[in-house]
């Protein structure tokens, strides 16, 4: 399937700039795991899942593919050099109080690049090298990721034993009482 290869299987393979679009898309709707499916391939590809012509087994190894989303990144390596507090010039100290006073994940790329030592490309930096720098500097932004990732690891697995339930109903010969909408 020409759409799986378009998919990252891990954290180091997203783009802060496509993690901000991809919690966008769910912040508006009450999501359920396959939403965040949905908006995680939209994210990533492009294209509408719903608009792409894909057998069940394909849904299946998308699924299997975006598993990571549910995860938080474990003590992600990165090749970056990051600055000690005290490097950072005054100007760099002052932005870096206004973007955490903010939304941090919103700002994650921003106070990223204050902290790396040379010079980084805000728009290509991923979510594993803007997670190193926090797990350095920012133990709030810790915290707000691990439930997040929870969230949706949560919500992802309540589909999927919905959907394992509702097969399991479809086998047996019962009629699903829950109208697709889960229990």
């Amino acid at each position: 399937m020409k759409y799986l290869k378009m998919l990252p299987s891990n954290w180091s393979q997203v783009t802060v700039k496509d993690y901000l679009r991809f919690i966008e898309l769910l912040e508006f709707e009450e999501t359920d795991g396959m939403l965040i499916v949905e908006a995680a391939f939209f994210t990533f590809t492009g294209f509408n899942l719903s608009d792409v012509n894909v057998k069940p087994d394909e849904v299946d190894a998308i699924v299997k593919r975006l598993t990571f989303i549910g995860e938080f990144p474990k003590e992600p390596e990165t090749a970056l050099k990051f600055k000690s507090m005290n490097e950072l010039s005054y100007q760099e100290y002052i932005t870096f109080q206004k973007l955490i006073q903010g939304n941090y994940v919103a700002n994650l790329h921003h106070i990223a690049k204050i902290f790396v030592k040379g010079e980084i490309n805000e728009d290509t930096i991923s979510v594993n090298d803007a997670m190193a720098c926090f797990f350095l500097l920012n133990q709030k932004m810790n915290k707000r990721l691990k439930y997040s990732a929870l969230s949706l690891n949560l919500k992802l697995m309540k589909w999927k034993l919905v959907t394992y339930l509702q097969k399991m109903l479809q086998w047996f010969g019962m009629k699903d009482k829950t109208n697709g909408v889960g229990f």
